[in-house]
Formats: C-alpha cells, sequence, structure tokens
C-alpha cells in the first residue's frame, strides 16, 4: 500500500466533493446548453468518471473510514482516495459543474458556515440543494437519489441540516449574502430550467426539512463523531 491513512475529516469532506462530482456532470449532461469549466460540452468520458467516482464512493467509503480508524490502508481506501482526487478532478472538468457548487460557494460566503466548514462539507448539503431543486422541477429519479444521496451523508457524517452546516436562517443578512452569490455563479445556471431566488430559497429549505426527516430517524453521531467538541 502506498497511501498512508489520511486526516479522517479530510477524506470524508472529499467524499462530498467526489460523490456530487456524477450528479453533476449528470445534469450537464442531459442539458444541452450546459457548459462545462473549460466552457465546452460535457464530454462522454467525464460523464462516466463522474458515475464511476459516485460508485466507488458507494462501495467503500464506510470501510476506507473502518481503515483510517485502524491506521492500516486497505484496497478501501486505495479507491476513494482515488474516487476524491484523480476521479472527482477529472470528472469536474470535463463533466461541469451545476446548482450543487453554486450552493456551496455561497455558503463559503456565510460567515458561520466558513468558519466551521471544509469545501466538501458545503458540497454535501449543496447536492442535496440540487436533487431537491431538481426534483421540485419535475426531473426524473431525483426523488429516489434523495434518499439514496441523503443516507450516505448521513452515514459518513457529513452535513444534512442547516444546524449541522451551521446556517443561520434567522439571519435575513446570510439569507441574502447566500442566495445572490448562488445566483452568481455561471455554473448554476447549467440546470435545465430558469434557476431563481425563490427556487433556490424553496430548495434549500427542503433540503433541510428532509435532512432533518434523516436524522430524526437514524441519528447524527456520526456527524458528531467529527464534530465532537474537544
Amino acid at each position: 500500500n502506498i497511501t498512508p491513512p489520511p486526516p479522517r475529516r479530510s477524506l470524508i469532506s472529499g467524499f462530498g466533493d467526489a460523490l456530487s462530482t456524477y450528479y453533476e456532470a449528470r445534469t450537464c449532461w442531459e442539458n444541452p446548453k450546459a457548459l462545462t469549466m473549460c466552457e465546452a460540452r460535457p464530454t462522454a468520458t467525464g460523464f462516466a468518471i463522474g458515475e464511476k467516482s459516485a460508485q466507488m464512493l458507494y462501495d467503500n467509503a464506510l470501510a476506507s473510514l473502518k481503515a483510517v480508524d485502524a491506521k492500516k490502508p486497505d484496497d478501501s481506501l486505495e479507491m476513494v482516495v482515488e474516487a476524491n482526487t484523480l476521479l472527482s478532478g477529472i470528472g469536474f472538468e470535463s463533466g461541469g459543474l451545476a446548482a450543487s457548487h453554486a450552493v456551496a460557494q455561497a455558503l463559503s460566503w456565510v460567515h458561520s458556515v466558513h468558519d466551521n466548514h471544509l469545501h466538501g462539507e458545503m458540497v454535501s448539503f449543496g447536492l442535496l440543494t440540487m436533487l431537491c431543486m431538481e426534483d421540485t422541477m419535475g426531473l426524473p429519479g431525483r426523488k429516489e437519489e434523495m434518499q439514496k444521496v441523503g443516507e450516505f451523508l448521513q452515514k459518513v457524517g457529513l452535513p444534512i441540516t442547516w444546524e449541522q452546516v451551521h446556517f443561520d436562517s434567522s439571519s435575513q443578512a446570510d439569507w441574502d449574502t447566500f442566495i445572490k452569490v448562488a445566483l452568481q455563479q455561471w455554473f448554476c445556471h447549467n440546470e435545465p430550467f430558469s434557476v431563481t431566488a425563490d427556487i433556490i430559497k424553496a430548495a434549500f429549505t427542503r433540503a433541510d426539512e428532509f435532512g432533518r426527516s434523516l436524522k430524526d430517524k437514524h441519528g447524527d453521531a456520526p456527524y458528531q463523531a467529527i464534530h465532537k467538541k474537544k
């Protein structure tokens, strides 16, 4: 084995970013007007790499965390490191970004979020928001994917509620900043429908409601294991 055990939280944060690679690439692939970060149409290879990245995480993420905890690198850890770095990197460049990363970028402008979270943790909630948005707008299969993605995020300890991502919904200033910055991200408009402030707010709210239902059902022990107070 050539992969040393990485910091646990950093590895899990990478899961959020790498998982989103597939779902954003799929959105761009399905929308003939969407462009990648290279301002070109997504490639079939980029889309396939994104899909492979997600599958490697679904198959290996939980086992890889056991390997990290045991400080014994194994094949599962090798697989998720490859997904987090190589496949996610190539996949987002060649497959494209969409609302998931727009939400993550916007969250990074909210001080309470920025001061407490890594990029992939913000992307994980962005992904949940994007799937809620796409389901509301009638894109097929998204409701089932919300369940699959949400349960994965909960199991590995990534944020699935406003409280977990440290977003203060009582702050109008934070709302204004969040929505403004999300809409300013050009790739937010890679979605196959017109994205508005109302659509973002509704999807972001629905993601929190869905996440809270998962938390009520499954608990939040994996999240607390990462964010427990010292």
